[in-house]
């Protein structure tokens, strides 16, 4: 299967999925559980795998600076419970999606019945925040599937891309330079959101250039771009078992899907740009 297929899908559920962290209705209801945006955020994503301690939650999202990871975890279980901010994280989610698609979106439910029957061929192995969502109880209304069933999705593609970046001996700061590189951002900048100092990052640049792996003028080599294209293959092919079992629905899936994501990044709900995604962030942390 053609990787540019594995790569479309998630150019389509990404803004689907990952609205929930750039929703002012998502940071509401954080606010009225106690918790500000840094806790809210690395409390309710590793929610699902239960009550976790800061540094199990900076082991398996592995690309932001545990010194971020840990003080927020244990903040975040000061002041509330798995329960809350699981019902938190849903329910603003699905109230910001109403918004931007409507309570009953065109197709959600065909969507919903092809990716779930493609995440019933997902591998769980080494795919922890994939296996936690899936422990939880199905939403009940059509906007809340969706979500689910677009995190899930996410999730399994997140859990597949550590594997693949932590395989080829790159570590947290080095994946997040060379995305950057890859994806023609500026170094430094998506960076920065994950935790890591200007010191940090420019500690990182100076041991890839020793690698051959960025230039002078802080693009990637031949060498790095090739480099960081082997491990979005190697992600992409960790998707295989889902693709391959929704293989003659895929196309429709990214028609249903593709309107929906357009919809939430004019409105907003997503940031169209890393100087976008920046801006955003900036407001928060």
């Amino acid at each position: 299967m053609d990787n540019k297929i594995a790569r479309k899908l998630h150019d389509v559920f990404e803004p689907i999925a990952g609205n929930c962290y750039f929703a002012p209705q998502v940071q509401s209801k954080y606010r009225e559980i106690g918790l500000s945006y840094l806790p809210g955020y690395f409390v309710s994503r590793s929610a699902a795998m239960g009550i976790l301690s800061g540094t199990a939650v900076s082991s398996i999202f592995a690309v932001f600076n545990p010194d971020i990871v840990i003080p927020s975890v244990e903040e975040g279980w000061k002041v509330t419970s798995r329960e809350s901010v699981l019902a938190a994280r849903l329910d603003g989610a699905t109230e910001s999606l109403s918004e931007h698609l409507t309570e009953t979106p065109e197709g959600a439910q065909r969507a919903i019945e092809i990716i779930q029957s493609g995440i019933e061929n997902a591998r769980f192995e080494g795919h922890p925040i994939f296996a936690g969502l899936m422990s939880l109880d199905f939403p009940d209304n059509l906007v809340g599937q969706l979500f689910r069933s677009c995190d899930l999705i996410r999730e399994h593609r997140g859990d597949s891309h550590t594997l693949a970046w932590t395989s080829k001996g790159v570590d947290a700061i080095e994946i997040s330079i060379l995305s950057e590189g890859f994806q023609n951002i500026p170094l430094k900048t998506y960076a920065f959101t994950r935790g890591w100092s200007g010191d940090q990052l420019d500690e990182t640049i100076e041991r890839l250039k020793s690698k051959g792996l960025v230039t002078s003028e802080n693009k990637l080599t031949d060498k790095g771009l090739a480099l960081r294209e082997d491990i979005e293959s190697l992600t992409d092919s960790m998707e295989l078992p889902i693709l391959k079992s929704i293989e003659d629905t895929l196309e429709e899936l990214i028609g249903i899907l593709a309107p929906m994501s357009r919809k939430i990044l004019e409105n907003g709900g997503y940031p169209k740009s890393a100087t976008n995604f920046m801006e955003i962030i900036s407001k928060n942390i």
